[in-house]
């Protein structure tokens, strides 16, 4: 999922002070530019990024190492 970043001009939508009306609509890229009326729903937003490889073999314990 590589998709390209959506860059958003003006990303203040409702006051600080009033209960908010309206939110940007999150997809499964992520955040797109289409707002939306209403509150957005409670959720969590976990990004798990790509594992980084440093060598082509994995990384394991070395031999005789005492168990726990």
């Amino acid at each position: 999922m590589s998709a390209a970043r959506e860059i958003i001009a003006n990303p203040i939508l409702n006051s600080p002070f009033d209960e908010p009306t309206r939110h940007f609509h999150f997809s499964e890229e992520g955040i797109t530019n289409t707002v939306e009326e209403g509150r957005r729903t409670s959720a969590y937003f976990v990004p798990i990024p790509p594992p980084k490889m440093k060598n082509k073999q994995q990384l394991g314990l070395p031999s005789g190492s005492a168990s726990i």
